[in-house]
């Protein structure tokens, strides 16, 4: 009975049975595919954890209630606490209240949505610098949080601090030397007045007596005088130029010039010392042209320089100047200049220290001959100022050739086929009136000068040589006066000092040069202060001439006949 009521299942039943069976495999196929994702997705967390735990820094996730929902190994040993200590924690809660207020505006601005990146110094613990990122995380225009990234920087920032600390001290050591550099530009700048001050009053003393002397021993005397005076002006000259070598201040001039007169110019200050010496001095000039634009006072001193070491070196035979033009391109031409003597000549070891600035040849030498050590250096750097360069070639026992090239502009090319000898010493009574004062007082006798100048001895000078060149002269010791008196009258030339009481001599022309009487007078600078910046400073203040002292008096009265003219 009981076999029979079970019998075969109804279709309903067997129906129902195969639908649970379904919904069985279906569930298992679900639960496998859940647990395939849990396992995918933990795989996944396990990559991404083992990434952001060896990544040089913090990766951290902080949601939109600044609770902790990722910290990597970086983070726990930032905080020094395990991961449970960590997530779900406030962010406030973590950091301490100095560090929090720090760093809230960023968290801010972050679940506002907007990046940030900053660095942060972290003091008392390391790293010590951080570069930190918040990049928020925006879902459905929702910000749900924010990403922090920190990493490492104290080595780049110490690099930074230590290369800043450096570049502090070279800027103070470079502060340093351009102050001691200044000090010494002033200091040089001051002596060179205070040389030059008492040197004119010295040399135009001696000339004003050399032009009176009656007898031979007077002017055997006086000449010899106005020759070392002249020698200690070279030897100042030549410190003076050494220092703007070395400050990059010297610059050179471009006018037109004669080739012949600067070149006759040059052999006759150094034909008394051969005439002395019983030397023959020649000079051949070549196809050089015969005017040619440049700097004529630096390369008159560049012959000279090498002039007077051949007259001091060579005790007989013969001293030459040769001068040649030897070819001209787009920078102009280019010209050699050698001088060859017959003097002591110069060993070989010694010819690479020629040309050093302080170094001689021979210290022994030195102090039987004399010198500096530095117009050698001095004529090197002009040469090569001008595009050119200097040498020598020498034996010793047999002679000396010293030579520079230079490179000037042609004024005119009409070749000078002449040769120059040494002129006859001059005699030794009274100096005859130069061309220049002739020519002043055939053409200018009578004409009004104002002279301002507080040295008195220097007054008397500069008024003995403007009274000889028959000018009428009113005489004033400061600048305030000479203002004063140029308003009173009018004056057809000017000379001021630029150093004097009350008033200096750039004010006073200044001045003077806004009164309509003398909008238009010439004024000269007689002046101490012989540095180009000081030329500059005179000729912005509206002067038209530099004299730096001392003054030749030949130079003084060209420049008179010029201006006056």
């Amino acid at each position: 009975m009981q076999a029979e009521q079970q019998g075969p299942k109804s279709p309903e039943r067997r129906s129902v049975a195969r639908g649970s069976a379904v919904i069985s495999r279906r569930q298992r196929s679900h639960q496998h595919g859940l647990a395939l994702a849990r396992q995918a997705q933990a795989q996944s967390e396990l990559v991404a954890r083992l990434i952001a735990d060896h990544v040089p820094g913090r990766i951290g996730y902080w949601d939109a209630q600044l609770r902790c929902r990722f910290a990597n190994s970086g983070y726990h040993e930032w905080f020094g606490l395990p991961s449970d200590q960590i997530l779900g924690k406030r962010m406030s809660e973590l950091f301490a209240p100095e560090d929090w207020a720090l760093i809230e505006p960023n968290v801010r601005a972050a679940l506002r949505g907007e990046a940030q990146s900053f660095e942060r110094e972290v003091r008392g613990r390391a790293p010590d610098w951080q570069w930190v990122q918040y990049l928020p995380d925006v879902q459905d225009g929702l910000v749900r949080g924010f990403v922090v990234l920190a990493l490492d920087i104290s080595q780049r920032k110490r690099a930074e601090l230590a290369q800043r600390v450096l570049n502090a001290e070279l800027e103070h050591s470079r502060d340093r030397a351009e102050a001691a550099s200044r000090a010494k530009s002033a200091f040089l700048a001051h002596m060179s007045h205070e040389i030059r001050t008492p040197m004119n009053a010295i040399l135009g003393l001696t000339h004003l007596l050399r032009r009176e002397a009656r007898d031979e021993l007077s002017a055997r005397r006086l000449r010899d005088i106005d020759g070392a005076a002249q020698h200690l002006m070279q030897i100042i000259n030549d410190v003076l130029d050494m220092s703007k070598i070395e400050s990059g201040k010297l610059e050179l001039e471009e006018v037109e010039f004669e080739s012949a007169a600067l070149i006759s110019r040059s052999v006759a200050q150094l034909a008394d010392a051969a005439t002395a010496k019983g030397l023959a001095l020649q000079v051949d000039m070549g196809n050089l042209p015969a005017r040619l634009r440049g700097d004529p006072t630096r390369l008159m001193q560049m012959l000279l320089n090498l002039l007077s070491n051949a007259v001091k070196f060579t005790e007989q035979g013969a001293i030459s100047l040769a001068a040649q033009w030897q070819s001209t391109d787009a920078q102009g031409l280019h010209l050699r200049f050698e001088v060859r003597d017959s003097g002591i000549g110069i060993s070989a070891e010694a010819l690479g220290r020629l040309f050093t600035p302080f170094e001689q040849a021979d210290t022994s030498n030195a102090r039987r001959y004399g010198g500096t050590g530095l117009g050698l250096a001095i004529t090197r750097h002009l040469a090569r100022k001008m595009g050119g360069e200097a040498g020598v070639h020498s034996v010793v026992g047999a002679g000396s050739l010293f030579w520079f090239t230079v490179c000037l502009r042609p004024a005119a090319l009409q070749p000078v086929a002449q040769v120059l000898v040494a002129r006859e010493a001059p005699p030794l009574g009274a100096l005859a009136p130069s061309e220049a004062e002739r020519l002043l007082r055939e053409r200018h006798a009578g004409r009004r000068v104002l002279l301002a100048e507080d040295d008195p001895v220097n007054q008397m000078v500069a008024w003995s040589l403007l009274q000889a060149a028959g000018l009428d002269v009113d005489m004033v010791d400061n600048g305030a006066e000479a203002l004063r008196r140029a308003s009173l009258r009018h004056y057809d030339l000017i000379l001021l000092d630029m150093e004097m009481p009350e008033m200096d001599g750039l004010e006073a022309a200044r001045a003077i040069r806004r009164q309509t009487a003398h909008a238009l007078t010439p004024i000269l600078a007689l002046t101490g202060n012989a540095f180009e910046a000081d030329r500059e400073a005179c000729m912005e203040a509206g002067m038209d001439d530099f004299l730096p002292k001392p003054v030749a008096p030949e130079l003084l009265y060209r420049s008179l006949l010029k201006q006056l003219g």
